[in-house]
């Protein structure tokens, strides 16, 4: 397998000496960014006047929300004064509200029962589909407008009440922002809708919102879709919502149906308890039930697992290597997640096929675990190259299909298996335990370290519990230390798996932050520059504690609540500034880089970045063309530098630093006189991966 770059980041704690020392940690990094004057000369306030008039003219929601950013940053400097300021969120506001009212909003989406999709038409889609790429592609497409579209109505509605929340928590009264009344009480009454049971729904939650895609992706067939969405909607609703609400007899058996068929037995539970509680059945019905029932008490068997894994090849010619051609191959697992082919496995083990760099051979294709002399040409529908995943489309039909259940019943300590294609070998089952879980290895959210046998020829397969639950998939593992292997929780997956099938690489929203753990939240240590974070007014120094009214104390759990969100989403954040004020902002997330530091290295002051990537702040002494002395004013517990024995008001003398953009490391080389070590002048290197997991 090709060497990739979360293999390179689980090499660490490797140590050599340049004069006394050089370290290589793996570790969270960030730096600060540009703030704009909080005294700007009065053609600057003017200019500001004119944007925000431009912004309300147009009556674009969009608009409003980045005239509502403007205001918030405005007020948090100061500039703003509070007369002013409720007039233009008065404007803003009224104008969000007409646009909402008036239809400017994407189009509604209507939710009448309808015919239930025959999975054998789906079948004969699938048969057809192997004419011709690109009408899979399209197809594929077509599938994920409606639920699109709802997407885009939910994220002008949330906007809506964030601009609201931003005037409550700012002073300003329903009565001073002079609403029409239609949208007051409860905003989402405009989006009413009809359910499958033909029942009127109003103020909908995020997971009645679930609930419409779910829909939307059953209509159109998309049903790994429907049934993933349909999961997270009924794990936010629970059991009462669903009776309440209604929801037809029909659609709740086409659910329970599907969920057998891709082995979500939790799902499945959860909905035979509903259609019995609120549905009487005939005969016919009651035979059913009793079917599923004993599907759910029937013991897991990991053959399921075995059919429904297939070997991952990407063959990529022959590499001459001593005169020698030797043939260069990426080997993984994957798995069907839905029945007309579709297979989860890792973004590493498919790089070469989406790289714009890469020039050579790159032919992708699947071996099936029930039948492995058999190759199947496969193509890439969509990746995540942050998270290490990828689906994949195998023009055949799925022996066995899985489907993402929850992983936090993981605890360190509960068994586990793995299905994978070690060196090749399909149909290989290990087992072992979760050892740990919350590793910081990717560059969002967190991982499992688990002690199941893996090796190479693994990345990409499915993880299960011992109920027979998928719970995740295994990414990697440090060869040198037998045991200690790594696998993405399904929690995290759930987040996107439904834009994986949109067609390239999965957007994810970020504000462009880098946060360090505070004992009152989140602190900020460094803004990116041109981010939305910096549009806002973010700075340096300052404490984020909630975000969206959940306070927030780590960064996993505040990576989690973004990611949830849609590109474009209007954030509430409460901080507390450098003096101790307490200042709320607005903040619309924008599509995330896949390297945040990546692009801004060069281009920033070396003292700029080093607070993120070594974890030290640092005031120049002595910055002459051929000499730059520094002294340290904070050391980040946990850093590399704090690992390193720096500690505050130690001297140095930069001696030089540069970017390894092969291995995607920072180098700092330096002069220091340590207090820890009797002050005396010893030279040290210090290094780190430039892809940082404390952004948001």
């Amino acid at each position: 397998m090709q060497q990739n770059r979360n293999n390179r980041r689980l090499v660490f704690l490797k140590a050599f000496t340049i004069l006394t020392g050089f370290i290589i940690l793996l570790s969270s990094c960030v730096s600060p960014g540009i703030v704009i004057s909080d005294n700007p000369p009065p053609e600057h306030m003017e200019y500001i006047g004119q944007r925000l008039e431009e912004l309300l003219d147009s009556n674009d929601p969009d608009h409003m929300v980045q005239a509502g950013v403007l205001v918030s940053r405005e007020i948090s400097r100061g500039r703003l004064e509070a007369e002013d300021a409720r007039l233009y969120l008065q404007r803003i506001v009224q104008g969000f509200e007409r646009a909402l009212v008036s239809g400017s909003s994407s189009p509604e989406i209507e939710t009448q029962p309808t015919e239930t999709p025959d999975t054998s038409e789906d079948s004969a889609d699938d048969s057809a589909a192997t004419e011709t790429r690109t009408e899979t592609q399209t197809d594929t497409r077509t599938e994920s407008t409606t639920a699109q579209e709802i997407e885009r109505q939910q994220l002008r509605i949330e906007n809506l009440q964030a601009l609201l929340e931003f005037s409550r928590l700012i002073g300003a009264s329903e009565e001073s922002l002079h609403l029409s009344g239609e949208l007051t009480g409860d905003l989402k009454d405009t989006l009413s809708f009809q359910g499958s049971g033909g029942a009127e729904f109003g103020g909908e939650t995020s997971g009645e919102f679930l609930f419409r895609k779910a829909e939307a992706y059953r209509r159109a067939g998309s049903f790994s879709q429907a049934l993933h969405t349909l999961y997270r909607a009924y794990s936010e609703l629970g059991a009462a919502w669903f009776r309440d609400a209604r929801v037809s007899q029909e659609a709740l058996e086409w659910y329970a149906e599907q969920a057998r068929i891709f082995n979500n037995r939790e799902l499945l539970a959860m909905l035979v308890r509903s259609i019995e509680a609120n549905y009487a059945l005939d005969e016919a019905g009651e035979s059913r039930m009793d079917g599923y029932r004993t599907f759910i008490s029937s013991p897991w068997q990991a053959s399921t697992g075995v059919s429904a894994s297939v070997t991952v090849w990407v063959d990529k010619g022959l590499r001459v290597q001593n005169r020698v051609g030797v043939p260069e191959r990426s080997i993984g697992t994957g798995f069907y997640v839905d029945p007309r082919g579709y297979i989860i496995t890792n973004y590493h083990v498919i790089e070469s096929e989406v790289d714009p760099e890469y020039e050579g051979k790159s032919e992708l294709f699947v071996r099936p675990g029930n039948n492995p002399q058999l190759r199947i040409p496969a193509r890439v529908v969509g990746y995540d190259a942050v998270f290490d995943i990828a689906l994949l489309k195998a023009e055949t039909d799925a022996p066995e299909v899985l489907s993402f259940q929850s992983s936090s019943i993981l605890n360190p300590g509960s068994p586990l298996y793995a299905v994978g294609s070690p060196g090749g070998l399909e149909n290989t089952v290990t087992s072992g335990i979760v050892s740990a879980g919350g590793r910081r290895f990717l560059q969002l959210g967190d991982s499992l370290q688990i002690d199941a046998p893996i090796n190479p020829g693994n990345s990409g397969g499915p993880l299960f519990d011992r109920e027979g639950r998928l719970v995740g998939v295994v990414f990697a593992g440090i060869e040198q230390f037998e045991g200690v292997n790594f696998a993405i929780p399904s929690d995290w997956i759930h987040l996107f798996f439904s834009r994986l099938f949109s067609q390239g690489a999965v957007e994810h929203p970020w504000l462009g932050v880098s946060l360090q753990k505070h004992p009152r939240g989140l602190e900020v240590l460094y803004v990116a520059p041109g981010s939305p974070a910096m549009e806002a007014g973010f700075k340096v120094g300052e404490i984020i504690s909630s975000i969206d009214g959940r306070a927030v104390s780590g960064i996993s759990e505040a990576q989690e609540l973004i990611l949830q969100e849609t590109v474009g989403r209007l954030h509430v954040v409460q901080v507390l500034s450098g003096n101790g004020d307490r200042l709320t902002r607005l903040v619309q997330s924008r599509v995330r880089p896949e390297v945040p530091l990546e692009n801004v290295l060069d281009d920033q002051l070396v003292d700029s970045w080093l607070p993120p990537l070594f974890g030290i702040r640092v005031e120049a002494v002595d910055s002459r063309a051929l000499r730059s002395e520094y002294i340290i004013t904070r050391v980040y517990p946990g850093s590399i530098a704090d690992e390193s024995g720096i500690s505050e008001n130690d001297p140095f003398e930069l001696l030089d630093w540069y970017i390894d953009r092969d291995q995607d490391v920072a180098v700092l080389q330096i002069f220091i006189q340590k207090r820890s070590g009797g002050y005396l002048r010893e030279g040290i290197q210090l290094a780190n991966y430039i892809e940082i997991n404390s952004f948001l």
